[in-house]
C-alpha cells in the first residue's frame, strides 16, 4: 500500500513498538507526533489534534489497559480507509499510519479537516453531505454510522465524511439507499 504524504509516494507505515517506543500522552512529543490538544472521546477511544511530519492531523488513540474490545473498531477505520485512497482529501481524510505506539497504546493518524460538524441549520449542504457519503458508496462501502458530527464542512463549503469504525463492505443499493434516507433525516427531511 502506498501512501502520498504530499512531498511524494511513500509505504504506509505500519508501525510497531520495536521500530518506534514511544507514547501519546497529550502535550508529549514522541518521534514525529505532537499532540496539541484533546478534541473528544469518540466511540473507540480519545481523539486528538497534532502535528504529524508537520502536518495538522487528527490522533485517534485507543489506551489497551482499560480495554481491548473496542481495537477491531480502529483497525476496521485504518483499513477501510486504505480502501477509499482515491478518496484521500477529497471526501474523506488521508489515512497517514496507523499501529501500536506502545505496549498499551493504539494509533490512527488521519489528515486534519480544518471545519466544523455538520448541523441541523445546514440544511444547504445537505446534497453535498449526500455526494461525500454517495463518494464512500460507490467504493463499496456502508458507512455504518450516519448522523451530523460525522461530517465536516470546511471553509469553503467542502463536506468530507469522518469516522469509519462501523464502516462495511456492501454492494447492497438499498441499505446505501437508506443511509441517504439517514442522512436527509438528520436534517428533518424525508
Amino acid at each position: 500500500m502506498e501512501i502520498d504524504h504530499g512531498g511524494g509516494t511513500e509505504y504506509a507505515e505500519r508501525l510497531h513498538p520495536a521500530e518506534r517506543s514511544h507514547g501519546l500522552e497529550q502535550g508529549g512529543l514522541r518521534e514525529d507526533v505532537w499532540l496539541t490538544e484533546f478534541v473528544t472521546d469518540g466511540f473507540a477511544g480519545a481523539v486528538f489534534r497534532g502535528l504529524f511530519g508537520g502536518k495538522a492531523v487528527a490522533v485517534k488513540t485507543l489506551d489497551m489497559s482499560r480495554s481491548t474490545s473496542r481495537l477491531g473498531y480502529l483497525l476496521n477505520e485504518a483499513t477501510v480507509l486504505m480502501e477509499l485512497s482515491p478518496l484521500w482529501d477529497v471526501t474523506v481524510p488521508r489515512l497517514l499510519a496507523y499501529g501500536p505506539y506502545t505496549d498499551s497504546t493504539y494509533a490512527v493518524i488521519l489528515s486534519w479537516i480544518e471545519g466544523r460538524p455538520l448541523m441541523v441549520h445546514d440544511k444547504g449542504l445537505l446534497r453535498s453531505a449526500a455526494e461525500a457519503l454517495r463518494s464512500v458508496h460507490r467504493r463499496g462501502y456502508l458507512h455504518g454510522d450516519v448522523r451530523l458530527s460525522n461530517f465536516i464542512v470546511d471553509g469553503q463549503n467542502k463536506v468530507s465524511c469522518i469516522d469509519f469504525g462501523f464502516a462495511q463492505k456492501s454492494l447492497d443499493d438499498q441499505a446505501f439507499r437508506k443511509e441517504e434516507r439517514q442522512l436527509k433525516a438528520c436534517f428533518g427531511k424525508e
